[in-house]
């Protein structure tokens, strides 16, 4: 019988959001640094249904009703808790994390995340 042993991946070596179980989205440290967004502390978040895309859009204050505030965990990700907005969407979350991955787009100013 031959076994491979399975190499655990610690932190993805591209930009990517996760979707927790709790209902929060984390943004990892290689988006932050790519897509230059160390100073985000509000965001906008975007939904289209048909091409079952999301986006994080950052804010420069909280003036606007819509946004979320976010968080900044200890090993430099950055948190957003959305519980409500995963639900509208009908985004599942509950059933464990995962991980996907993340594209900037220049022209919206925001980062996109194709779910699935």
């Amino acid at each position: 019988m031959s076994l491979e042993k399975f190499t655990k991946q610690q932190n993805p070596d591209r930009p990517a959001v996760t979707i927790r179980k709790n209902g929060t989205l984390c943004i990892n440290r290689r988006a932050i640094e790519e897509f230059g967004l160390q100073e985000m502390q509000f965001v906008t978040l975007h939904f289209d249904p048909d091409k079952s895309l999301f986006g994080i859009k950052p804010e420069p204050d909280n003036t606007d009703t819509s946004v979320f505030k976010v968080s900044k965990e200890k090993n430099r990700t950055f948190v957003i808790s959305c519980q409500g907005f995963l639900k509208h969407c009908g985004i599942p979350f509950k059933e464990g994390s995962r991980v996907m991955r993340a594209d900037y787009d220049g022209k919206a100013k925001m980062i996109l995340v194709k779910i699935g």
